[in-house]
C-alpha cells in the first residue's frame, strides 16, 4: 500500500498525510478532543486558544515523524500549523491589512510603529516573505520566519538580546557580522549609550552574546562605530606611550605567566589596568591613574579635571608640553612621590594608598604629616601643605625627563626606585 501514490492513498483513507518538507507519507489518526480539559495552549501572541481553535488544533495539527521540526495542517497543508486559527480563520486574518510590527488591523498610527516602518526594508525575499531588515542595507538577511528557518537558527519569534522586551519581528533587525541578530534601533542605542561609568571602557562595542566587536555594513551603524573605534585606538596609543614610563607592568605575572589572561599582551593588560577619563571642562581624554582601587567610577563628573584645566595645580614639570601627561606628582597627603593616581583626581604614595589609610585621610582628617622643610623633605623642594584638599596636588617634575636620570634598574625593589626617582625630580625642580 505504501508504494501507491499519495492521491490513491487519500482515496483509501482521509487520514493519510504527506509532509510538505520531506515528502514522507503515513497514516495519522487525529487526537481525541477532550472537551472537559482546561485549555492552556497559547498562540504566537501569547493568547489562550478559543474552544474552536483548540478543537481544530487537536484534529488537524500534524508533526512529521521523519523530520520532527515540521508541523503542518492536514486540512489546508499550511506549514507551520496556524496555531490559534481554523483554516478559514487564518485566511480571513491574512486578508486583512495589518501593521507588520504590532499586528493591529487597519492603518496603524502608533508612534513607535510609524518610526519603525520608516526604517524598514520592504524587499520581498525569494520565499515570498517580506525582509525583516532595515532600510538602506546592502545585503538582505535570510528569512526569519519559523517556516523558513531551521531549529539551529534564530527566527523572528526570538527575543532581542539587547532590549529583552520584544521579539525580533517587532522592529527592523540586523544580523551582525558575527551572525547574531538584534533590533536595529537597539544596536544603535547600545553604541550611542557608550560606557556605563566615568571611566572610559569599550565593552559596549561587543556583541552581547559572543563578545566579538560589533560590526555591520549599514552606513548609520558604521558612522556610530567610527567615532568610538577612533577613540579606542587613540587610547591604545596613549597606553602604549605610558608603558614606556610604567615599565613594571611588563614584569607583572599577568603578562609574564603562561596561561594568564594577558600573557604576552602587555598593551591589552595596560588597557585593562590604566584608567582614562573625559575632562569635565575641556572633554579631552586624560590619564587618570590605575584602576586597581576601582573607585574612579564613584567620582562625580565635575571632579574629573585634566592637568591643563586644573586651576589649583602648583609646581612645574618640564618645558615640553608634549610631556604634560607624564608629569610626576607628590602624594597629596605626605612628602613622598606619588605612585598611584586614583579617582581621576588624587595622587597617593604606596603607604597612603592602603585601604585603611584612604578611608581616613581622604575625609575630614587634620593629622597629615608636616613637611620638615626643603632641606629635609624627601622631595627636596618647597611644596603646599599636606592635606586632603585639591590645593595640595603638586607637580615635582616630568617622568620622561627624570627617567633619563634614574640609574636604579627596574628589577630593584619598588621602594628603591621611588627614592631614586624622588632624587631625580628633586634635582630638576631646584
Amino acid at each position: 500500500m505504501s508504494a501507491l501514490p499519495f492521491e490513491s492513498l487519500r482515496q483509501i483513507s482521509e487520514f493519510f498525510v504527506k509532509c510538505p518538507t520531506c515528502g514522507d507519507v503515513w497514516e495519522s489518526t487525529p487526537d481525541t478532543v477532550n472537551l472537559d480539559v482546561e485549555i492552556t495552549l497559547t498562540d504566537q501572541r501569547g493568547v489562550v486558544l478559543s474552544r474552536e481553535a483548540w478543537e481544530h488544533y487537536c484534529s488537524f495539527r500534524v508533526r512529521c515523524h521523519s523530520c520532527s521540526s515540521t508541523d503542518f495542517c492536514r486540512s489546508c497543508m499550511a506549514s507551520p500549523y496556524h496555531t490559534g486559527y481554523t483554516c478559514t480563520g487564518v485566511k480571513e486574518y491574512a486578508a486583512v491589512k495589518r501593521c507588520r510590527y504590532c499586528e493591529s488591523s487597519g492603518e496603524c498610527t502608533d508612534e513607535d510603529c510609524v518610526a519603525r516602518r520608516g526604517n524598514a526594508c520592504f524587499a520581498v525575499l525569494k520565499c515570498g516573505h517580506e525582509c525583516m531588515g532595515v532600510y538602506g542595507e546592502s545585503d538582505h538577511m535570510p528569512c526569519l520566519r519559523p517556516e523558513c528557518s531551521d531549529e539551529k537558527t534564530s527566527n523572528c519569534e526570538d527575543f532581542c538580546n539587547i532590549c529583552f522586551t520584544e521579539s525580533i519581528k517587532s522592529a527592523p533587525a540586523v544580523m551582525l557580522d558575527c551572525g547574531h541578530m538584534y533590533h536595529y534601533h537597539c544596536v544603535l542605542k547600545k553604541i550611542t549609550a557608550k560606557w556605563p561609568g566615568q571611566r572610559i571602557t569599550f565593552s559596549f562595542l561587543d556583541c552581547p552574546l559572543c563578545k566579538v566587536k560589533i560590526s555591520h555594513p549599514h552606513p548609520e551603524i558604521q558612522a556610530q562605530l567610527k567615532t568610538f573605534t577612533t577613540l579606542h585606538q587613540d587610547i591604545r596609543n596613549m597606553a602604549s606611550s605610558r608603558l614606556k614610563i610604567e615599565k613594571e607592568i611588563l614584569n607583572d605575572p599577568k603578562v609574564t605567566a603562561q596561561g594568564s589572561q594577558y600573557f604576552g599582551r602587555p598593551l591589552d593588560f595596560a588597557m585593562a589596568t590604566f584608567a582614562y577619563y573625559n575632562c569635565f571642562k575641556c572633554t579631552k581624554v586624560y590619564f587618570g591613574g590605575r584602576r586597581d582601587c576601582d573607585a574612579g567610577d564613584n567620582q562625580e563628573a565635575k571632579d574629573l579635571i585634566c592637568v591643563d584645566c586644573s586651576t589649583e595645580l602648583s609646581g612645574r614639570g618640564c618645558a615640553n608640553n608634549a610631556h604634560r601627561e607624564y608629569w610626576q606628582y607628590k602624594c597629596r597627603f605626605c612628602c613622598s612621590p606619588s605612585t598611584w593616581f586614583c579617582f581621576g583626581t588624587t595622587h597617593f604614595c604606596d603607604k597612603c594608598h592602603k585601604p585603611e589609610m584612604v578611608a581616613k585621610i581622604t575625609r575630614d582628617y587634620d593629622n597629615h604629616p608636616v613637611c620638615p622643610g626643603p632641606t629635609k623633605c624627601p622631595l627636596r623642594c618647597v611644596h603646599p601643605v599636606n592635606s586632603n584638599k585639591v590645593s595640595s596636588e603638586f607637580v615635582t617634575g616630568c617622568a620622561i625627563c627624570a627617567d633619563k636620570l634614574i640609574t636604579v634598574p627596574q628589577s630593584a625593589p619598588r621602594e628603591s626606585r621611588d627614592v631614586s626617582f624622588a632624587m631625580a625630580v628633586a634635582a630638576m625642580v631646584k
